[in-house]
């Protein structure tokens, strides 16, 4: 059973908008930090400048240091369908955002594979929270709560939005983790296909480790996959949540959001299985 304790602090940083001063460090829900280094992550990316079309998406200036966004361009042979796969809008999940460079090494080693795919990356979303282990930007605000159409508090909710509506993507790839035990948990939004989401939960079953219950605590029907309904949605309205996953689902676009379990001391463990999963995604999907 989730305690009292565990619903405060999900309503407070899932659910609510909540201003905090500056990028604070996160330590709630047995939190494990994975070491992160900026400037080397950069670095690495670039080193596919000879594949991929890599150019800075925006900078976010923070106590003097300019902290850089990038965005990422691969268009397939064939490519038919248009993919935005962003990582690291909440900075403290770093799994993510360390799993992009893995993909881009598969991508340019497997390039027939990824052939019928126009993919788009957005990493790290917020940098400056990436820097300092943060679920918040340099403004103390959580992007992922700031979806709101022209409201916006956070420039880089801002700028995805713009990226998203100029780029019309078939679909959404958002990597996150999040307070399960072990495991990775596939949110799928409610305009992605059934069949489809199922089916990418049978082939990865066995090939990494999938959670059986949700960060909420309840146990999930398919293992690994909680497809939303339309009571998460209500709930999503009431506490205002407004994340990428809605931006997608009013327009009707599928939208998947990976969540490793960032309890796990193991970073491979968390790492990995963003990789896995995109890898099926993009055949499961395409």
């Amino acid at each position: 059973m989730i305690t009292m304790y565990e619903w405060k602090l999900l309503i407070r940083h899932y659910w609510k908008i909540k201003k905090v001063n500056g990028p604070e460090k996160w330590t709630d829900l047995d939190y494990v930090g994975i070491d992160f280094n900026l400037d080397s992550y950069l670095v690495e990316i670039k080193r596919y400048q000879d594949r991929f079309k890599i150019k800075t998406c925006y900078s976010a200036e923070y106590n003097g240091k300019s902290y850089e966004t990038l965005e990422i361009d691969w268009v397939g042979s064939q490519a038919k369908k248009k993919m935005m796969l962003s990582a690291g809008i909440h900075g403290n999940e770093i799994a993510g955002i360390l799993a992009i460079p893995r993909v881009m090494q598969d991508i340019s080693q497997n390039p027939e594979y990824y052939k019928d795919w126009e993919i788009k990356i957005i990493t790290p979303v917020n940098p400056v929270g990436a820097s300092f282990l943060s679920r918040y930007n340099k403004d103390g605000y959580d992007i992922n709560r700031d979806f709101r159409k022209d409201e916006y508090k956070t420039q880089e909710a801002r700028k995805l939005v713009e990226i998203f509506s100029s780029f019309k993507p078939d679909m959404v790839v958002d990597m996150h983790e999040a307070s399960q035990p072990k495991g990775l948990i596939i949110l799928a939004n409610h305009s992605s296909s059934e069949e489809k989401t199922h089916e990418l939960a049978k082939r990865l079953d066995g090939k990494i480790e999938l959670a059986e219950r949700h960060y909420m605590k309840t146990k999930l029907e398919v293992k690994g996959l909680e497809r939303e309904g339309w009571f998460v949605i209500i709930l999503e309205r009431i506490f205002g949540a407004n994340n990428l996953q809605q931006v997608a689902d009013d327009q009707r676009i599928t939208s998947l959001t990976l969540e490793s379990p960032w309890p796990e001391k193991d970073k491979e463990k968390r790492i990995v299985p963003h990789v896995v999963a995109f890898k099926e995604i993009v055949d499961v999907f395409k």
